[in-house]
């Protein structure tokens, strides 16, 4: 913005040599085309035209001088803008590359690593439900406990976990996985959802698990006439 600045002011500098000199001169021309013309005229007019014609010269050099700063300072600026350019696609294939080794490692983990299945006497739900004189902390908590249970049946790392005396809300960075390990985190969900409708109290349960590229979000819920949780929503964007 600075060298937009100095490059217009230079050219309104220019323009502040070159105009009058066209004024000057086109004065001039009309002087010669007075008639009639005495000589003491003749050669005052002729006088006056070799000195403007020295102070032409004078505003031309400067005006050149100007025009030459101006394609510098130009020049400099579109060197400076391809170097940013340069940097900045430097930039953008660095953490295009980041993001490759990222879901690379993420890939190896996933074969190196399995989760483990949900076992079929449940993992005791019923434990972690909320009492009403529970506080904060006390919520807290429960929500750090029951977030390291589910962590093998889920996800390689415990997951973020808020948990309300009606509702369950999980949320975790989803690693990638293999297609039997996917589907065996669905089946663990699965069978964790059977258990918590087991619990009166819980009326919806949320999973948000954010990938890479993508987020997937299902929700549960039970309207007061059904025994048990059911899939209502499941979006992936």
């Amino acid at each position: 913005m600075i060298r937009l600045m100095l490059v217009l002011g230079l050219i309104a500098l220019i323009g502040f040599f070159i105009i009058p000199r066209i004024g000057i001169q086109w004065q001039l021309d009309r002087a010669r085309g007075v008639r009639p013309k005495t000589e003491a005229f003749t050669q005052k007019l002729a006088r006056l035209q070799v000195i403007e014609n020295h102070r032409h010269l004078h505003h031309v050099l400067y005006s050149m001088g100007l025009l030459v700063l101006v394609v510098v300072i130009l020049f400099s600026q579109i060197l400076l803008l391809q170097r940013e350019r340069g940097l900045l696609s430097k930039e953008v294939t660095e953490l295009s590359e980041s993001l490759m080794e990222v879901t690379r490692q993420q890939e190896q983990a996933a074969y190196r690593f399995s989760l483990a299945t949900y076992p079929k006497e449940g993992i005791g739900v019923q434990d972690y439900v909320l009492h009403p004189s529970d506080d904060l902390v006390a919520t807290t908590k429960q929500a750090r406990r029951l977030a390291d249970v589910l962590a093998p049946y889920f996800s390689y790392t415990p997951p973020n976990l808020l948990i309300g005396k009606e509702s369950w809300v999980f949320s975790g960075q989803q690693v990638v996985m293999d297609d039997r390990q996917l589907a065996l985190r669905r089946e663990n969900q699965a069978a964790f959802i059977e258990e918590v409708s087991q619990l009166t109290e819980i009326q919806s349960v949320i999973f948000e698990w954010q990938g890479v590229q993508s987020i997937e979000r299902e929700i549960y819920q039970r309207n007061h006439s059904e025994d048990s949780l059911r899939l209502v929503e499941r979006t992936e964007n």
